[in-house]
């Protein structure tokens, strides 16, 4: 039988540099049926809680329908290359923020769609692999309790739509 030597030590690793670069194929998050019905989107509000409606009753989070004028973090994944780029497989960092452009949102349905720049849009910080768009609704924002949201990264659209809750108050 023969052996395999394993050489440990100071040698370099060939991927320890490596970047990986893939194209964009963004997803929207939604939460698991059993969970919540309706495909809503997993969508923080500004206070922490998940925005559904307030008959989803999500157990292990606090949750209401989100507002207009509020900041929400919407997660995804398959946003492809950030900036600055990172290993694939490691953590993303708080410093620098890795992040990704040519992000735009669209929240409502015709003829009330609102098409919305993020704030912030890029990876999760302490986090692999999940990305998250900030986004701030707008006063005009469509209201109601299964609103579709849908993201674009740079001219591709989301594979999927997500619902979100929406509430003048």
């Amino acid at each position: 039988m023969g052996s395999i030597k394993q050489t440990f030590g100071t040698s370099l690793i060939p991927w320890q540099n490596c970047r990986e670069e893939t194209s964009a194929a963004p997803r929207i998050l939604v939460w698991p049926s059993n969970v919540a019905q309706g495909s809503y989107g997993i969508v923080v509000n500004s206070d922490g809680s998940v925005s559904l409606p307030t008959t989803a009753g999500v157990q292990a989070f606090q949750s209401r329908p989100s507002r207009p004028l509020e900041t929400i973090t919407i997660y995804c994944i398959g946003f492809g290359q950030t900036n600055p780029g990172v290993i694939s497989g490691a953590l993303a960092t708080a410093v620098p923020l890795e992040q990704v452009s040519g992000i735009s949102v669209s929240v409502g349905s015709l003829p009330a769609v609102s098409t919305i720049t993020p704030v912030f849009a890029g990876l999760t910080p302490t986090a692999v692999g999940l990305y998250q768009v900030n986004v701030t609704l707008p006063n005009n924002v469509q209201i109601g309790g299964s609103v579709p949201i849908s993201l674009n990264a740079n001219n591709v659209t989301a594979s999927n739509i997500a619902n979100i809750a929406i509430s003048a108050q």
